[in-house]
């Protein structure tokens, strides 16, 4: 990986903290388990070993990823300009039906859209990505094209 993995602050320190949690807490009950599932006997028909088992693989190779991203990470500080930019809230208006939408823009590995936090290489994050409050930006989306007009940078 060459590139490297845009974060804000607190979006490391979650990366750390699930790492954490992975070597730790998740790999004792991976380990458990395994353990409990041995016990049962024949493990070639045993399905409680092998769901153990994939588990421990998913565990180490989400670690694996986890060391990746928090290795090769940059910190961007929170924007305090009044351009958009990784860690600014946007206050958005559609110019078509007024609708108010609020997004956090943050990091790539950060991003979740149930929490209005959007990648900054997202469609929309990309397309708000170094605009000021009043600027109107036109974004693709799978519904359509949607114009956002920008009211609040915070």
């Amino acid at each position: 990986m060459d590139d490297k993995i845009l974060l804000t602050g607190k979006g490391l320190k979650d990366l750390q903290a699930e790492l954490e949690e992975r070597k730790t807490v998740v790999r004792k009950q991976i380990a458990d388990e395994i353990e409990v599932a041995r016990q049962q006997g024949d493990l070639s028909e045993n399905s409680a070993y092998k769901q153990a088992m994939e588990n421990k693989e998913f565990n180490e190779n989400r670690i694996t990823i986890l060391e990746g991203m928090i290795n090769n990470s940059e910190i961007v500080k929170a924007n305090k300009t009044n351009k958009v930019g990784i860690g600014s809230r946007v206050k958005v208006v559609s110019t078509s039906n007024r609708n108010e939408s609020e997004y956090t823009v943050v990091g790539q590995s950060e991003s979740d859209p149930a929490k209005g936090k959007i990648s900054i290489i997202s469609p929309i994050g990309a397309a708000l990505n170094g605009k000021k409050v009043g600027d109107k930006v036109s974004v693709d989306l799978p519904a359509g094209k949607i114009i956002f007009e920008i009211k609040k940078i915070s």
